[in-house]
């Protein structure tokens, strides 16, 4: 009796001892990762903060690696790890701890790349950088900046690659369709626009190109300058009837009005020089829709053909 209640102390005594050996770890690791942190050197304090986590995890772990995380620019990690932080129950943030992860969390949610999925009906799972995880309840993927590498599996098991270029803070939308190339590009603009267009998109000839927004940019410019031609080229037409009218009553008749010939005169010449700078305007304005015909890539096969003749300017277009 006596050896076995030996035998329970010791073996109570030992694991006292465990614990008082793993408590005096984690404060060491906690203590050298503050150190590390405040030193600037981030990685190592992350380490060092994972490391106590796994002996102990705890809202004190995750602060430290989810703030660490957050200098090293790993932004979906530190959006996991400090809102773990603030969540957790073993030993809670202070009231000035939590304000500091509450802050930092906000901002790594701006910094990441925040993505819209569009997937082929039945896919469940996505693959980012050669890791597998379940697809997002709201179909939403954060991305830390930079290039990565993503697949999912369309109808017949084929697998569709998209390469993302994920840029600081970027909001937009990554489309799987079966038969696009698997090139590196930018993630498109999240509108509905852009959405019923990859629905209806049955082709897959690749990522829709520029719309030659400057082409058309250009075109307008030209319509505008030449119907100021137009106005301006008639009312200094007018004036000029009207300034011919009244000089030939002088100074023979009685009703010679010196002031409304001097008048006519000069709006004539100011709607004329008006429509010489339109003039002028207009063959610019063609001229570089014209060149930016040739320069803008094709967005769908749209023609656009721009000309001057004197006195007109013509814009057509084939769709």
């Amino acid at each position: 009796m006596r050896m076995a209640i030996l035998s329970v102390w010791l073996l109570l005594a030992g694991a006292d001892l465990a614990r008082a050996q793993a408590g005096a770890g984690y404060e060491a690791l906690i203590r050298d990762g503050v150190r590390e942190y405040n030193m600037g050197n981030y990685a190592e304090a992350r380490l060092l903060f994972s490391k106590a986590h796994a002996l102990r995890p705890s809202a004190r772990t995750l602060r430290g690696m989810g703030l660490s995380d957050f200098e090293l620019k790993r932004y979906t990690s530190a959006i996991d790890e400090l809102s773990g932080a603030l969540a957790a129950k073993d030993r809670p943030l202070t009231a000035e701890h939590r304000a500091l992860v509450t802050t930092a969390l906000q901002r790594a949610s701006e910094y990441a790349a925040r993505y819209t999925l569009v997937v082929p009906q039945g896919a469940t799972r996505i693959e980012v950088d050669g890791k597998v995880h379940s697809l997002p309840e709201s179909m939403e993927l954060l991305l830390d900046p930079g290039r990565h590498r993503l697949a999912v599996s369309g109808p017949g098991g084929d697998r569709i690659v998209r390469e993302v270029d994920a840029e600081l803070g970027a909001r937009g939308r990554i489309v799987f369709a079966p038969g696009r190339g698997a090139g590196l590009l930018p993630a498109q603009p999240a509108t509905e626009a852009a959405a019923a267009r990859d629905e209806g998109a049955t082709d897959g000839a690749g990522e829709a190109a520029s719309e030659r927004t400057f082409t058309w940019i250009a075109a307008g410019a030209t319509g505008v300058f030449a119907t100021g031609m137009l106005v301006f080229g008639l009312l200094a037409g007018d004036r000029h009837d009207r300034f011919q009218e009244l000089d030939a009553r002088c100074p023979d008749e009685r009703d010679c009005d010196v002031a409304a010939i001097e008048a006519a005169r000069e709006d004539g010449q100011r709607f004329q020089t008006l429509t010489n700078v339109s003039i002028a305007l207009t063959g610019v304005a063609a001229a570089s829709a014209v060149t930016l015909f040739f320069l803008e890539p094709d967005a769908g096969g749209e023609q656009l053909a721009v000309g001057v003749a004197p006195g007109a300017a013509v814009l057509s277009g084939r769709f």
